[in-house]
């Protein structure tokens, strides 16, 4: 009786670990009832691919996007220094330029990062805020722009940035 009140507890800790691993995408996904087809991903390229939902989004609107690692092997995201922050950055259309916005503040000796395995897609969302500066967790509204997002990795010991499909905030 004992050993199996000991099972049945152990199961129910396994599935809640399990759904509780699991709610970050699942809860983006609902959302807006986004499937990773949507994003119409080519898995054969053996690359990094980063691609959002749409092409054009209006001012304070979610921006989806997702993440694909093509390669046959695990990949380290990110690699910015700071207190908190993202695994990418933001790169905005001023005065005839990219500008890039790196989504991570502070003066602190942490290391951001995300791991990703081989052949994962991993969906973000980013609500079209960016920080002032380095020095500050204050954010502000990119507006109206043409955007893309970059997101670093480092491959065979070297680090590598990729860019997203270019799209508009209107």
């Amino acid at each position: 009786m004992k050993l199996t009140k000991n099972i049945i507890i152990a199961l129910v800790l396994i599935v809640l670990v399990l759904i509780t691993g699991c709610e970050g995408k699942e809860k983006v996904l609902l959302e807006r009832n986004l499937t990773v087809e949507d994003f119409q991903i080519n898995i054969s390229v053996k690359d990094l691919i980063i691609k959002t939902d749409k092409e054009v989004y209006t001012q304070g609107e979610y921006v989806y996007f997702v993440v694909y690692n093509g390669f046959d092997k695990n990949l380290q995201l990110g690699g910015f220094s700071g207190c908190e922050g993202e695994v990418y950055s933001v790169s905005k259309y001023e005065n005839g330029e990219f500008k890039d916005y790196i989504m991570v503040y502070g003066s602190c000796e942490g290391l951001i990062g995300k791991r990703i395995t081989a052949f994962e897609i991993i969906m973000f969302k980013w609500d079209q805020n960016i920080y002032k500066n380095l020095h500050s967790s204050v954010k502000k509204n990119v507006g109206k722009s043409l955007v893309r997002i970059k997101v670093g990795y480092v491959k065979d010991s070297v680090f590598i940035e990729k860019e997203s499909n270019e799209f508009k905030i209107i």
